[in-house]
């Protein structure tokens, strides 16, 4: 499985989704705390809220139409492209013959 590289439509409509059930208004400042752990700047923030909030989404969709609604915006996808983590995370699946199976954790870079 590859990681992630770039933030997804599928995760930012999990945020959206919550931002809209909150009822929080400022599309900019939410998705500022929701991803303090991706690099992003506040120009490419200010620009993605912008054309979320242009969407005309609300708390009555759902997170699957609130994707799709995502996608069907070619300015919102080259801006999710430009979102990256700001650490890696990789995951390993270890067996042991005592314990079963065991998943480890680690986190390198910035934390």
């Amino acid at each position: 499985m590859e990681p992630i590289s770039y933030l997804g439509s599928a995760a930012l409509s999990g945020f959206i989704y919550d931002k809209l059930q909150q009822g929080a208004t400022s599309t900019k400042e939410y998705l500022k705390g929701k991803l303090k752990d991706w690099i992003i700047d506040d120009a490419t923030v200010h620009q993605l809220a912008i054309q979320i909030d242009d969407l005309g989404l609300d708390e009555d969709m759902s997170p699957r139409k609130i994707e799709k609604e995502l996608n069907a915006s070619p300015d919102i996808l080259e801006l999710l492209k430009t979102i990256t983590p700001s650490q890696t995370t990789s995951i390993t699946n270890h067996q042991e013959n005592i314990y079963g199976n065991n998943v480890m954790i680690n986190h390198n870079g910035k934390g």
